[in-house]
């Protein structure tokens, strides 16, 4: 649940595991997977960053605007997958603040 204190518009970002937001579910070591994040057109996104841990140290790794649809502005990166397990998270830095 998002506190009150924080800005409306973050409740609009979204993603997940499905095949709409990872292009492969299921890759193979050294395959290349396009991650995305989706959040409301009136979001005030400047940029988002997707931030990955290979080899234990800090990658962060910026999206790109893609499709923008009437109701909302999809963000994504390619990652290729160097791990069998790859843990990700979001950054996204926006007119009011940095956001993870």
């Amino acid at each position: 649940m998002i506190s009150e204190d924080l800005p409306r518009w973050l409740k609009s970002v979204h993603r997940d595991g499905s095949d709409k937001y990872v292009s492969d579910p299921y890759p193979q070591l050294g395959d290349t997977v396009r991650i995305r994040l989706r959040a409301s057109i009136a979001a005030p996104i400047n940029e988002a960053y997707l931030r990955t841990f290979p080899d234990g140290e800090q990658a962060l790794s910026r999206l790109e605007a893609g499709v923008a649809e009437e109701t909302c502005q999809w963000w994504e990166v390619n990652l290729k997958i160097s791990a069998p397990v790859v843990h990700y998270r979001f950054l996204i830095l926006a007119q009011d603040g940095l956001w993870s």
